[in-house]
C-alpha cells in the first residue's frame, strides 16, 4: 500500500506545478534509520525462510529493534511536514505487533479477497515470523492487517489503521516537501 501512496503522492504534486528538487530544502535528520528499520524488518522475513537459528529465537526482539530506529527517526524529524501522521501510524502498528508476540496479525478472508489465500498456509506454518494469522487469541485485532482493496485494483493489498497513518503522512511529506519555497521580503 505504502509504494502506491508514493507513487499517488509524487502523480499529484508534479501536477500540483511541485519540483521534485525543492525536496532538498527539508532539513530531515537521521534518515538512514528509516532505512535500517526495514531492512531489519527484511531481513526476519527472508532468514526466517532460511531457518537461521538465531532470528527465529530473536525475532520479536529484532521487530522491537526495527521499531526503536523508526521512533528515534520519527522523534528526529518530528516537526518535518507528515511525521506526526507516520508517528501515530507507527505507534498503531508497533502496539499490535508487540501485543502479539512480535507479529502482524493479518485477515485470513483478506487474503483471498486479494488473491493471496495460498499465504494463509504460510502464515500458519509459523515460518513467516513478522506476521500471523488473526484467530481467537489476536490481541487489538480491530489494528490488524485487516482492510484491504481488492480486484480490479492493480495491485490488491490488506493494509491496518497504522498504514492509513503512515500513508496519509508520507503523502503530507512528499506534497508539503516539493511546494515552492516562498521567498521572502
Amino acid at each position: 500500500m505504502l509504494l502506491d501512496v508514493f507513487i499517488v503522492s509524487l502523480i499529484i504534486t508534479l501536477l500540483a506545478g511541485h519540483k521534485l528538487s525543492n525536496f532538498k530544502n527539508l532539513k530531515l535528520e537521521w534518515i538512514e534509520l528509516f532505512i535500517l528499520g526495514f531492512l531489519i524488518q527484511l531481513a526476519i522475513v527472508w532468514l526466517s525462510f532460511k531457518n537461521v537459528a538465531f532470528v527465529e529465537k530473536y525475532h520479536f526482539w529484532l521487530h522491537i529493534l526495527s521499531f526503536t530506529l523508526l521512533f528515534i527517526g520519527i522523534i528526529k524529524n518530528i516537526n518535518a511536514p507528515g511525521f506526526k501522521w507516520m508517528g501515530i501510524g507507527i505507534l498503531l502498528n508497533f502496539l499490535v505487533i508487540v501485543a502479539n508476540n512480535g507479529q502482524m496479525p493479518v485477515s485470513g478472508t483478506g487474503l483471498e479477497k486479494v488473491g493471496l489465500g495460498s499465504y494463509k498456509e504460510i502464515l500458519q506454518s509459523g515460518k513467516y515470523l513478522t506476521h500471523t494469522l488473526i484467530g481467537k487469541g489476536t490481541h487489538l485485532p480491530f489494528l490488524a492487517d485487516r482492510f484491504y482493496i481488492p480486484h480490479p485494483y492493480p495491485r490488491p493489498t490488506l493494509f491496518s489503521i497504522g498504514d492509513i497513518f503512515i500513508g496519509i503522512g508520507l503523502f503530507i511529506l512528499i506534497f508539503k516537501g516539493t511546494m515552492p519555497k516562498i521567498k521572502e521580503g
